[in-house]
C-alpha cells in the first residue's frame, strides 16, 4: 500500500492507549466478578441458606 501512495504513513500506537486498556481489563474482570457473586447470593437465597456464611468462605476462598 505505501507503494501505491507516496504520502501514506502507517498510524503510530500510543502508550496511554496501552495503559488504559490494561485498567480497563482489569475493571471488567472485577465487574464480572461481581456479577457472579450476585448471582450466586441470589439463588442461595432461594434455597434459604446462610448467605453471610457463604459469602464469607467465599471471599477467604478468593483471597
Amino acid at each position: 500500500m505505501q507503494k501505491l501512495h507516496r504520502n501514506f504513513e502507517l498510524p503510530k500506537k500510543k502508550d496511554k492507549n496501552k495503559k488504559f486498556s490494561s485498567e480497563k481489563v482489569v475493571n471488567e474482570n472485577v465487574i464480572g466478578v461481581l456479577k457472579r457473586f450476585k448471582l450466586m447470593a441470589e439463588k442461595i437465597e432461594e434455597k434459604d441458606l446462610d448467605l453471610d456464611l457463604i459469602l464469607f468462605q467465599l471471599f477467604v476462598l478468593w483471597s
